[in-house]
Parts: structure tokens; sequence; C-alpha cells
């Protein structure tokens, strides 16, 4: 789905999105969220 708002996927395991899955930022830690805020 894609309802024009940015997304932010915490992927600490560095796992393949979902088919359909495009998230705009993928960030490991949630450490990383601070610099895309």
């Amino acid at each position: 789905m894609n309802y024009g708002i940015d997304t932010c996927w915490l992927n600490p395991k560095d796992a393949v999105a979902p088919e359909g899955i495009s998230p705009t930022f993928v960030i490991n830690k949630l450490e990383d969220l601070k610099s895309i805020l």
C-alpha cells in the first residue's frame, strides 16, 4: 500500500523486505532514527 506517507523499517537482522513493501528508510538500529528525523 502506498498512501504517500514516509515510512521507516527497523531491520536489525538485515532481512529482505517482503514483496510489495518498500519503506522510505531502512535502519538497522533505533539510534539511526535520529539522523532521518
